[in-house]
């Protein structure tokens, strides 16, 4: 398979775990977090860990996929990712009645969590430019 078909694969893998992650580590925010801290507040809570997480799925799909670590790959892996993640939180919210909005402070912050998740292979790349010397 071609270097930017990994590429894309790992980035449409990414975005669905982060998905699945980012749902179920939502629900927890949502019943648990936000009546006693406030959205806001529940959100910075959550950032972290999700960022945390979004690092542990990078660098196993990076390493699964075999994604170069040439800025192009990575940065196509984490565009990909961004994209279809926003489509489907898009699309989710459209089945539930609801719009995705981002003119509140939790929102954008969750936005930018999500743009950072996005670079996270290309940060990758450069912590670790030898990681895939030896890979296809």
């Amino acid at each position: 398979m071609p270097g930017l078909a990994r590429a894309a694969l790992a980035g449409l893998a990414y975005a669905l775990a982060l998905f699945l992650v980012g749902s179920a580590v939502g629900v927890v925010r949502v019943l648990a977090l936000e009546p006693r801290f406030g959205t806001l507040d529940a959100t910075v809570l959550e950032l972290p860990l999700m960022l945390g997480l979004a690092w542990l799925l990078c660098t196993s799909l990076v390493r699964r996929c075999a994604v170069a670590g040439r800025p192009g790959d990575r940065l196509l892996m984490g565009g990909v990712g961004f994209l279809v993640l926003v489509a489907a939180e898009v699309g989710l919210a459209s089945l539930l009645g609801r719009s995705a909005s981002y003119g509140q402070p939790a929102a954008l912050l969750g936005l930018a969590g999500q743009v950072a998740a996005a670079l996270l292979p290309l940060v990758h790349a450069c912590l670790f430019p030898r990681a895939l010397r030896t890979r296809p």
